[in-house]
């Protein structure tokens, strides 16, 4: 995960390929929908990370769920600092540890969250149980 909040999908390399490229470099998904049939699903999830596709290219990468960094058995990610539940300090800490810039902002639909943004548009969001919870990571995105 460090090297994708310093370098974007550069650590991925999986921005725009289709069905075919992104099989041919990941396999066949673990789970994928909404419809039935693989090579026509808009979605395709590897472990814990998802890879949507628009006119059939990938144009999200993004996870929600588990603790966010894994990929299954196809996709290795290191997961430096990123689990799930992490406290938004500890992340903004870790980032000005390794210099990368970023700017925080909260959803106008959503003011009660916080994305911090990474200088490659890496979309990290955080979250609060209650009111006088920290707040804590909760998913990461990266799109076009």
């Amino acid at each position: 995960m460090l090297e994708i909040a310093r370098s974007g999908d550069g650590a991925l390399g999986c921005m725009g390929l289709d069905h075919s490229a992104l099989q041919d470099q990941l396999g066949l998904p673990t789970m994928w929908g909404p419809e039935d049939d693989v090579q026509r699903a808009h979605i395709w999830r590897y472990g814990d990370i998802e890879f949507h596709f628009h006119d059939w290219k990938v144009c999200l990468i993004c996870s929600d769920h588990g603790e966010l960094t894994d990929g299954g058995e196809s996709l290795t990610i290191n997961p430096w600092v990123v689990n799930a539940g992490l406290p938004l300090s500890d992340f903004e800490k870790a980032l000005k540890d390794h210099s990368i810039e970023f700017e925080k902002t909260s959803p106008v639909s959503d003011p009660s969250m916080v994305w911090v943004v990474t200088q490659e548009s890496v979309k990290f969001t955080f979250a609060q149980d209650s009111d006088s919870a920290p707040m804590r990571l909760a998913g990461w995105s990266l799109d076009r």
